[in-house]
């Protein structure tokens, strides 16, 4: 039967997850694995000398698409001779997120556990309030060996039921590099222009999600949101003032997104800005609310009753920032038609060079917000992500 003890990290100065690692790397094992949500290079770096003295026993499982996991880290993992994966879910929202430790010692029958909230950060094994329960297995005991054998279940699970876009083998400072450039990790040098992570090369498709077994809640929440309930939002350090809600779409659909619907159909290349989850009034709220201090203005050959408007618009994608482009707004000024009189939508946005973004598949179904940015009259951000 195994041996539990209990650790609240914060307690006593030495109690702490840093020790308790530290510990169980210097027992004898011949198999090490460690699954953790986040890292960073300086956590990693304080517990390197036991990782090399367990050279090639262990696997690290470690979450990207967080906007804290960093090359850094990855990359002091790799000197120290640990096979390391990284876990991207395809998703900002839904993250890999577990912090486990198993060491299994063979000969002896014998395997330690930590299971808690640890990270490998420096809060999580050091300056947080974290707790862990650990266990020292008997592997004779078959409730102990029925313990290990779930937790290979699901280690095998992820490596073997998922692509390899999904739980990605990190082997070479190349793939370091590939993930520093998509943005699904970041550089612990600099700061990410977005908070979410970095960003992603133009035009590459999203990262496809990993189909998780998710439960539901309990209860019910019913979004209320109205043009008059906006809330703040702090995205990224490049907006110094932040940032505010100003709409929320529905379920994005194959029309919102410039995606041909079946055969002989042709995509439009933009979208209508229609009430979404806002209760507004949609043939007002775009042109004279949101988009107001635009330069709104006829075009040349066109008929008058249309204007037009540029303005920046910030593309953040499951967590990815996608970069800046420029907009186009169409406005049918007309009071006199049929769509008018039945409250149809009356502004297009068009997609631009941004329909390599928008164009994908893996968004049907999710959320579209978006933002503007405070103090700024042409300056956006749409952000597509699960609700």
């Amino acid at each position: 039967m195994a041996k539990a003890t209990y650790l609240l990290q914060g307690k006593e100065q030495d109690e702490n997850h840093q020790n308790q690692i530290i510990d169980i790397l210097n027992k004898p094992h011949d198999q090490i694995f460690m699954y953790s949500a986040f890292a960073k290079e300086r956590s990693v770096d304080d517990i390197k000398a036991e990782l090399e003295s367990n050279r090639g026993k262990v696997t690290a499982l470690v979450g990207i698409r967080n906007g804290i996991t960093s090359s850094q880290a990855i990359k002091c993992l790799l000197n120290a001779g640990v096979k390391v994966y990284a876990v991207d879910t395809g998703s900002s929202i839904q993250i890999f997120h577990p912090k486990t430790l198993v060491a299994v010692d063979s000969q002896n029958a014998m395997a330690d556990a930590m299971v808690g909230s640890a990270n490998l950060t420096p809060g999580g094994l050091l300056g947080n309030i974290e707790n862990s329960v650990f266990l020292e297995l008997n592997l004779k005991d078959k409730d102990d060996k029925a313990f290990l054998d779930s937790f290979f279940s699901g280690y095998k699970h992820l490596l073997n039921d998922y692509s390899e876009d999904n739980v990605i083998l990190v082997d070479s400072d190349a793939v370091i590099a590939n993930l520093l450039d998509e943005g699904r990790i970041i550089d612990e040098t600099t700061v990410p222009r977005i908070s979410s992570v970095g960003k992603n090369s133009i035009g590459k498709q999203g990262i496809k999600k990993m189909k998780l077994s998710i439960g539901k809640h309990r209860v019910t929440r019913v979004h209320n949101a109205t043009a008059q309930t906006k809330k703040a939002v702090v995205i990224g350090s490049s907006f110094s003032g932040g940032v505010t809600e100003v709409w929320k779409s529905k379920e994005l659909k194959e029309r919102d997104l410039t995606i041909p619907s079946g055969r002989g159909t042709n995509p439009t290349g933009s979208m209508l800005l229609k009430k979404g989850a806002y209760d507004i009034d949609q043939q007002q709220y775009f042109r004279n609310t949101v988009f107001a201090g635009l330069n709104w203005k006829p075009k040349a050959g066109k008929p008058n009753y249309f204007e037009y408007a540029k303005a920046n618009f910030h593309f953040i994608i499951d967590g990815i920032d996608n970069g800046v482009h420029e907009l186009t707004m169409k406005y049918d000024s007309r009071t006199n038609t049929t769509s008018y009189r039945q409250k149809q939508p009356n502004v297009h946005l068009s997609w631009g060079d941004a329909k390599s973004i928008i164009r994908n598949r893996n968004l049907l179904g999710q959320i579209m917000y978006l933002y503007k940015v405070d103090g700024k009259q042409d300056e956006f951000v749409i952000e597509i992500k699960d609700d």
